[in-house]
C-alpha cells in the first residue's frame, strides 16, 4: 500500500443538522483526526436557512467537503430561486461555493466519493449500498482504488473484494476494522444526521466507526477492538 500517514475524520450526510455536524467535528478531532473529508450532503433542501453557518463552520475547521446530490439540487434550486431569506452576496457566496466542490476526491490509491466514484452526475444519486453488492461489484471492476470511501446510503457498511469475490458486512461499533494489501475496499461512512462519522488511521491502516454521541470524557464510542470481518 501507498506510503500515507496521519488520520483523516470522515463524515457524510449531515442534512443541513449543524448540531450534529459539530458534534462529529468535535468527536473526530478529539481522536486525532489531523484532516476532515465531509462527502457530500451538507444540506437537505433550499428551505434550510443555515447555508452561511453550516459553510462558515466548516471553512474554519478546514473541512474539505465533496459534493452531494442535495447540495447539487440545492445549487440549481439557489441559482433560480431568487426568493430565499438569503441577502445576495450570501446567496452568491453559498451558490459560488457550492459550484467548485469536487464530485470526488482523490488521495493516491483512495477515492473519496459521495456515492459511486465517477465524476457525472448520475453516480451521487445512485446507492452504492442497496442491500446487495451489485453496485459495489461493479465499482471494483471499473476501478483500481484500493479503498472508496463514500456516504449517501446513510447506513455503515464494508464491501470486502478479495480474490474476485466481493463481501457486505455490517460495521460494528467499538471496533478497528484493519485492512489488507491482498484485499480492496469500499467503505460507506453512515449519515452525520443519523449520529454516524468514522476515523480512517493511515499509519496503521485501520478504520474506525465512531458515534457522535459523546461519553464523559470527551471521547466516542468506539474504542479499540480489532474486528477482522468474520
Amino acid at each position: 500500500m501507498t506510503a500515507l500517514s496521519g488520520k483523516i475524520g470522515l463524515l457524510a450526510d449531515s442534512h443541513g443538522n449543524l448540531p450534529a455536524t459539530m458534534a462529529a467535528i468535535k468527536c473526530l478531532q478529539a481522536n486525532g483526526a489531523d484532516r476532515l473529508y465531509h462527502l457530500g450532503d451538507l444540506f437537505d433542501s433550499v428551505l434550510d436557512n443555515d447555508f452561511v453557518t453550516i459553510l462558515d463552520k466548516l471553512c474554519h475547521h478546514h473541512v474539505i467537503t465533496i459534493k452531494g446530490n442535495n447540495d447539487h439540487q440545492v445549487e440549481q434550486a439557489l441559482i433560480k430561486e431568487t426568493s430565499t431569506g438569503l441577502s445576495r452576496e450570501n446567496r452568491d457566496f453559498v451558490v459560488q461555493y457550492l459550484k467548485n466542490m469536487p464530485m470526488t476526491q482523490k488521495i493516491h490509491a483512495i477515492c473519496l466519493a459521495h456515492s459511486l466514484p465517477y465524476d457525472h452526475i448520475r453516480a451521487f444519486y445512485e446507492p452504492m449500498d442497496d442491500g446487495t453488492t451489485t453496485r459495489a461489484e461493479q465499482v471494483f471492476r471499473d476501478t483500481d482504488y484500493f479503498l472508496t470511501c463514500c456516504g449517501h446510503s446513510h447506513q455503515p457498511v464494508l464491501f470486502r473484494w478479495q480474490s474476485g469475490n466481493v463481501i457486505r458486512e455490517t460495521l460494528a461499533e467499538k471496533y478497528l476494522i484493519p485492512f489488507s494489501a491482498a484485499e480492496r475496499y469500499i467503505l460507506v461512512v453512515g449519515a452525520v444526521d443519523n449520529g454516524e462519522c468514522g476515523l480512517l488511521d493511515l499509519d496503521r491502516w485501520v478504520y474506525q466507526r465512531l458515534r457522535i454521541d459523546e461519553n464523559e470524557n470527551g471521547r466516542a464510542h468506539g474504542a479499540g477492538n480489532v474486528n477482522n470481518g468474520e
